[in-house]
């Protein structure tokens, strides 16, 4: 379960993503090769975008929802909507790295994973967001920030009259498999 203080919103800066999606192509590399970036869009979508460059790889999409809205602490659905139409066609096979903007409770990602694995021939071999909510169960294989508060990103619309706190520079890699 997603865990908010409610105090501010936690922002990310286009300068800490930058830094951020470095780290993260470096963790990712370290972990093994995959064929390509899978991201989940919207959120995920410039996270996969950077990292397939970064990585030199091949960047595809799928779309996925689980929150109500993009509001503030809005409140998630019960299900995790995904939808492949209108998104480019997706290999049938072939080994991806799956990516978010975050890991909120960890359902889309396990959802995303598992319809993936279930209608074609593509093994998900790691994850990678930029945040991870301290409230959630599931662990991305990589990750650069734990967070206790909603999270804005560069490329969503600031909501008004809220306080505001920028991410601390990013440092390090989180990293579930140890290492």
């Amino acid at each position: 379960m997603r865990k908010f203080k409610k105090k501010r919103i936690l922002q990310l800066t286009d300068e800490s993503f930058t830094v951020a999606c470095t780290l993260l192509a470096t963790s990712i590399t370290r972990h093994g090769q995959d064929s390509f970036v899978l991201s989940i869009a919207r959120g995920g979508y410039k996270l996969g975008d950077q990292l397939s460059r970064l990585l030199n790889l091949p960047h595809y999409k799928i779309t996925a929802s689980h929150n109500a809205s993009d509001a503030p602490y809005s409140k998630t659905n019960n299900e995790v909507k995904i939808s492949t139409s209108g998104d480019v066609n997706l290999p049938e096979s072939g080994t991806a790295v799956l990516v978010d903007d975050i890991c909120g409770t960890g359902k889309t990602m396990i959802e995303v994973k598992s319809y993936i694995q279930r209608t074609s021939g593509i093994v998900i071999t790691q994850t990678a967001t930029l945040c991870r909510n301290i409230g959630s169960d599931v662990l991305p294989t990589h990750w650069v920030w734990d967070v206790d508060d909603w999270v804005l990103f560069p490329w969503e619309d600031a909501p008004r009259q809220v306080d505001m706190e920028p991410l601390p520079s990013p440092k390090q890699v989180y990293n579930s498999l140890g290492g």
